[in-house]
């Protein structure tokens, strides 16, 4: 994700986007504790964060109903 010119983007957006960075690969590897959290000290640092929010809620139904072991990551969206 560009987050704007080099030199230029201030140091906590940077870290934060690290941190999502990694939360999101610990979700795709299915390590879904390391993910949750990251993801949460995300939602501590932006609450209002869209998409933090949305990959808790799914960590949330994860756990109640864990994928199968080969998992690709994909989410059906259903109506």
């Amino acid at each position: 994700e560009v987050l704007g010119r080099a030199g230029e983007v201030p140091e906590a957006d940077i870290a934060f986007a690290d941190t999502y960075n990694n939360a999101l690969n610990a979700y795709l590897a299915c390590d879904f504790n390391r993910a949750r959290k990251m993801f949460e000290a995300c939602a501590e640092e932006r609450p209002d964060d869209p998409a933090t929010e949305m990959l808790l809620q799914r960590l949330d139904l994860i756990e109640m109903d864990p994928p199968e072991d080969d998992w690709s990551g994909a989410w059906r969206l259903t109506a």
